[in-house]
């Protein structure tokens, strides 16, 4: 079993290991190129590169919420959890938000790569986001 590096507050203020960190392992794994989540295929591989040891930790959001959802996914890095896979109303959602996670310096994957999940028409008017977009 890999060495988890993140850490977590523990009894007695003590620092352990989590067993939930999926930062590292993730971050080894060869990331796919993103795409459009109502494709079965896509989803289920999605599926399959965000989950970590069993689990995966899905919620969804739209437009109006999409504060709420950068700000769980930097809580979730913040943890080194990545094993996550948002899901939006739509592209529109979708692309406001990369817009917005640029903005403020992006959300990347742990490994420091961007990818794209929804093809846009030019990368300076669609910035990409880590796997949360991907997936």
């Amino acid at each position: 079993m890999p060495h988890a590096t993140a850490y977590v507050a523990g009894p007695g203020d003590a620092n352990e290991p989590s067993q939930y960190a999926s930062s590292d392992t993730l971050r080894r794994r060869t990331q796919r190129p993103g795409g459009d989540l109502s494709e079965p295929a896509v989803l289920q591989a999605a599926v399959q590169d965000r989950t970590f040891r069993g689990e995966i930790i899905l919620f969804a959001f739209n437009f109006c919420s999409i504060s709420d959802a950068l700000a769980l996914m930097a809580t979730l890095r913040r943890a080194s959890f990545e094993h996550f896979l948002p899901f939006t109303d739509g592209r529109e959602t979708c692309l406001a938000m990369q817009h917005l996670a640029a903005a403020g310096g992006g959300l990347q994957h742990a490994s420091g790569t961007r990818q794209s999940h929804h093809p846009s028409p030019s990368p300076s008017t669609a910035p990409s986001l880590g796997p949360a977009f991907k997936p």
